[in-house]
C-alpha cells in the first residue's frame, strides 16, 4: 500500500512540474501587431540562448522582426521609436548556490522574457522565472505571435 502512494504523489508532482508556463495576454504588449512594426529581439551574448533566440523567431513569429547585438540595439539606428516601439528582451536572474543540510546547490540563472514598448516606456513580461531558458521562450514567443496576428486583421 505505501508504495502505491508513494508512487501516486511522485506522479502527481511531475505532472504538476511538466505543466507549461503559458503567458496570458497581460504579459503581451496589447498593440502589437496593429501597426505592422518591425519587433527588435535584443540578442544575448550566451551561445545556447542566441541560438534558441534565432530559431524560435524563425519558426514561431511571422511578423517583421530583426534580431541584433545589446550593442546595437542602443545606436542611432534603432532608436526611430515609432518603427522599433516593441524590444524582445532577455530577462535573467542569478540564483546564488547554497547549502541545505549536508547538501550543494551549485549557482544557476533563471530566465523570463518581456516586450518593453520605447514609446510608452512600458515593460511587459512573464510573470514568474524557469530554469530551462527554451521552453518559456517558445511559449512566449507563441503567444507573442497569436497577439500579433489577431491584432494585424
Amino acid at each position: 500500500m505505501r508504495p502505491l502512494i508513494l508512487s501516486f504523489f511522485l506522479l502527481s508532482s511531475l505532472l504538476a512540474g511538466a505543466q507549461k508556463n503559458t503567458p496570458n495576454f497581460e504579459e503581451i504588449p496589447p498593440e502589437l501587431g496593429k501597426d505592422n512594426l518591425t519587433l527588435l529581439v535584443m540578442d544575448e551574448d550566451k551561445n545556447a540562448v542566441s541560438k534558441a533566440i534565432y530559431e524560435t523567431f524563425e519558426k514561431h513569429y511571422k511578423g517583421p522582426y530583426e534580431i541584433q547585438p545589446r550593442s546595437m540595439v542602443y545606436t542611432k539606428k534603432y532608436a526611430d521609436a515609432t518603427k522599433y516601439r516593441f524590444l524582445f528582451t532577455v530577462i535573467t536572474r542569478d540564483v546564488p548556490g547554497q547549502w541545505i543540510g549536508r547538501e550543494r546547490f551549485p549557482p544557476t540563472v533563471d530566465y523570463s522574457y518581456g516586450v518593453f514598448d520605447r514609446r510608452t516606456g512600458k515593460q511587459y513580461k512573464l510573470d514568474g522565472w524557469a530554469g530551462g531558458f527554451k521552453r518559456s521562450m517558445v511559449d512566449y514567443v507563441k503567444r507573442m505571435e497569436e497577439a500579433r496576428a489577431g491584432n494585424s486583421k
